[in-house]
């Protein structure tokens, strides 16, 4: 679940897993523009080429737990390593090296920092299957054997991600960050659960801050 939060968010979407779409017809996607095009403009629009000058990023957010607000930062690097401190817990992890029983189970797939460029290097595994409103806004839906992600079609960005487990996650409360746009209100299976990030930088993470087990 932390590694779809973030991984998600700093793609500017949410990438998640569906595994019901083994079978995909791409004759949809002559409907709408190719994938590589809408993934273009959702990263134009989450930066552009200062995506590329990003190696790390540190988010810092709270959501409400019995009545309390609660803390949480998670620090990521571009080869997959994380490093989350959560309500007084500090869990340092690399990628594939800790349990699926835990809490905290990373399963970076990704080679990018920002995943849209997943999507962007492996377009033929994915389609254009529609248009449909989130929160009003019309978005691309790009679907996958794996990914299932909501564009939007007037400013690009990413609204909405749907994993093969059920989780749903939304994007808002979009803001500038030193020249990267990212969503700083999260809200997971409508309403279940919302995060508000209330800091996030880049480039500050260094070795020290993972460990190896």
């Amino acid at each position: 679940m932390m590694k779809i939060f973030l991984a998600m968010l700093i793609s500017g979407m949410a990438i998640a897993q569906t595994g019901q779409n083994s079978k995909i017809d791409h004759s949809v996607s002559s409907k709408f523009p190719t994938v590589v095009d809408i993934v273009k403009k959702n990263i134009q629009a989450m930066g552009g080429e200062r995506l590329s000058q990003i190696k790390s990023i540190t988010t810092v957010d709270t959501k409400m737990i019995d009545g309390k607000l609660m803390e949480r930062t998670q620090k990521k690097d571009s080869d997959g390593k994380n490093h989350v401190t959560r309500f007084g817990e500090e869990i340092k992890y690399s990628d594939r090296l800790v349990s699926k029983n835990s809490r905290f189970f990373n399963n970076n797939d990704s080679q990018f920092l920002f995943s849209i460029f997943d999507v962007l290097n492996n377009d033929t595994k994915y389609t254009v299957s529609g248009i449909e409103k989130v929160n009003g806004k019309e978005c691309y839906v790009i679907d996958g054997e794996k990914y299932k992600i909501y564009l939007d079609k007037e400013s690009g960005l990413t609204l909405k991600g749907v994993e093969g487990n059920g989780y749903i996650w939304e994007y808002s409360n979009f803001k500038d960050v030193n020249g990267i746009i990212l969503p700083h209100k999260i809200v997971l299976n409508n309403g279940q659960e919302e995060f508000n990030l209330s800091s996030i930088t880049f480039n500050d993470v260094t070795d020290t801050d993972f460990c190896y087990w």
